[in-house]
């Protein structure tokens, strides 16, 4: 069996035939410039990336709180699920303020959990925390006290049989 190689196939290209040296040069000159490009795309990318990011921290800490002001005072008029006028001009802060004020009243009376709104939940819990607290502390003091009281008899009793 004769197995031949034609370096001509394997080392041509479009231009003609180049030597195994040539070869090696071109791929490795090749091969450098693919890294040292992705490398400069790569910090380039990292370096706006960082820009950009650091303008719209500064921009957002310089316009944020007017933003937000002006759209809490913004005039606005409501509308339906039609798209008409429904109700007089208002803004957010009043909208907001009302909300609030409609969802600050205790409701107990609520057959279901989640039927009760949020003020209702943080006062039954804090009623619940307070009351856990109360129990602690008074079942402490009158065991302390029953404890004290039961000594100070004992020891009268004891001081009447021993005749002291």
């Amino acid at each position: 069996m004769k197995i031949e190689i034609d370096l001509n196939e394997i080392l041509g290209n479009e231009f003609g035939t180049e030597s195994l040296n040539e070869s090696i040069t071109r791929q490795v000159i090749e091969n450098i410039t693919k890294k040292i490009q992705g490398g400069i795309e790569k910090e380039v990318s990292m370096s706006i990336s960082n820009y950009i990011n650091s303008e719209i921290k500064r921009i957002f800490k310089d316009y944020a709180p007017t933003i937000v002001d002006d759209l809490l005072s913004y005039e606005y008029t409501r509308v339906d699920r039609f798209g008409q006028k429904a109700g007089e001009p208002t803004t957010f802060k009043k909208e907001l303020v009302n909300t609030l004020m409609e969802q600050m009243v205790y409701r107990k009376n609520q057959n279901y959990q989640d039927d009760r709104n949020y003020f209702t939940k943080a006062v039954d819990n804090l009623v619940v925390e307070q009351l856990k607290t109360f129990k602690q502390d008074f079942d402490k003091s009158v065991n302390e006290n029953f404890a004290k009281d039961a000594l100070d008899y004992a020891t009268e009793k004891l001081k009447k049989k021993l005749g002291l």
